[in-house]
């Protein structure tokens, strides 16, 4: 079977199961962490995906750590209990993402990325949220920043499959293949 759809299952029940018991915002937010440190460090994806040496409790606990102190939600503690049961840990950074996916298509949120070479102040961070508002129906965006000196100016926004470049950088490359293309041409 496709691990995709796998992944999307386990994050399906997940979702159902933090619907039916209202704890669907701490999840989501601890899911996040949890995939951002499952991205960042591959030592601990390999150590949760070892089934011999470490054990399912030592796991969890683990996993709690990797969450900065804060006590893990039951939602999630059971989620993770049934994945180790079912020894699906590999793809447990993709059913995360997917259930935070799923988390904010229920709610009406999109999710969005905005890079930029200086930190955006709060007052364009709510124009661009209102105009995707406006534009989608939507009932709220939420924008991750982000600060990528390399676009020297501008800025990158994204959002689900939509791009939009306004970066020095874009600018100075579609600039440098104009005058190589007209500069061919003349030769």
């Amino acid at each position: 079977m496709n691990s995709g759809i796998i992944a999307s299952r386990y994050a399906r029940a997940l979702l159902l199961y933090t619907q039916e018991t209202g704890g669907g915002e701490r999840v989501v937010a601890q899911a996040y962490r949890l995939e951002q440190a499952l991205t960042q460090v591959p030592e601990l994806k390999t150590l949760l995906e070892d089934p011999e040496t470490v054990s399912d409790a030592r796991k969890l606990e683990v996993l709690e750590t990797a969450l900065g102190g804060e006590k893990m939600a039951d939602e999630l503690t059971r989620f993770l209990r049934l994945v180790l049961q079912g020894g699906r840990m590999s793809l447990l950074r993709l059913m995360l993402h997917d259930y935070r996916d799923a988390w904010y298509k229920s709610r009406r949120i999109l999710h969005a990325s905005l890079k930029t070479v200086v930190p955006p102040g709060e007052a364009v961070l709510e124009r661009i949220r209102s105009m995707v508002r406006r534009r989608t129906g939507c009932a709220d965006v939420v924008i991750a920043t982000s600060l990528d000196p390399a676009l020297i100016g501008g800025f990158v926004f994204e959002i689900e499959d939509w791009t939009l470049d306004a970066s020095a950088v874009r600018e100075l490359r579609q600039i440098r293949r104009q005058f190589i293309e007209n500069n061919r041409r003349i030769v």
